[in-house]
């Protein structure tokens, strides 16, 4: 039997090898929460973008996802991280062919590679790069006055367009500064944060905390 307009607040399947077929989201239209993490899915259904309160979505780990279709409005948090196969994402398409401009305020993209390559692909350039800086310039000019994306880069360095690069040799902490002009205009613009770390640590989780104009 189907369920008929299922009462719910959050709804997760997750780890669930045998979910491949998400039609059955069209009777969660009241979730503001759904996590399908590490599930089987290839495809996220189009009525996806019926669900009108949803906030936060969480497809971390699915393996075989390829696609995510337009999402509704109120979409707060998008997590796709280890989504390796994943090839694209309707909102970035849109926002890096100028057809929309409002953002997400939360995506985690670590290890979309497919994804990152196609981007390139879109913008008809040969280096990563300048189109990585390219895309994260068109979301600065987004509508959304604060967001957080975690983005791949494709190398262990940090690029070349990050103009500011400091090394760090020391142990669990690392404070630096960046001094902006007094008469800085902050319209349109974003603090963008890359870490290339060593390749033989196997610990490479980190924090980061960001005080303008305030005291650490």
């Amino acid at each position: 039997m189907e369920p008929d307009n299922l009462a719910v607040d959050r709804f997760y399947a997750r780890g669930c090898a045998t979910l491949s077929n998400t039609d059955f989201l069209a009777s969660l239209d009241w979730a503001p929460e759904i996590d399908l993490s590490r599930s089987a899915i290839v495809i996220l259904s189009e009525c996806i973008n019926k669900i009108v309160d949803l906030r936060e979505l969480n497809l971390r780990g699915c393996w075989r996802l390829v696609e995510i279709p337009e999402l509704p409005p109120s979409i707060r948090r998008l997590d796709v991280s280890n989504c390796i196969s994943l090839e694209r994402i309707s909102k970035l398409s849109n926002i890096l062919e100028r057809k929309e401009s409002q953002m997400i305020e939360e995506m985690n993209l670590t290890n979309c590679w497919r994804l990152c390559q196609n981007l390139v692909q879109m913008a008809n350039k040969d280096d990563d790069d300048e189109v990585d800086s390219d895309l994260f310039s068109r979301l600065l000019s987004s509508q959304q006055s604060e967001f957080t994306i975690t983005f791949p880069v494709p190398r262990s360095e940090v690029p070349k367009w990050f103009r500011c690069q400091m090394d760090f040799m020391g142990h669990q902490r690392f404070e630096f500064c960046i001094e902006t002009l007094a008469n800085f205009k902050w319209d349109n613009t974003g603090l963008a944060l890359c870490v290339a770390v060593d390749q033989n640590l196997q610990l490479t989780s980190f924090e980061v905390h960001i005080h303008i104009n305030e005291p650490p």
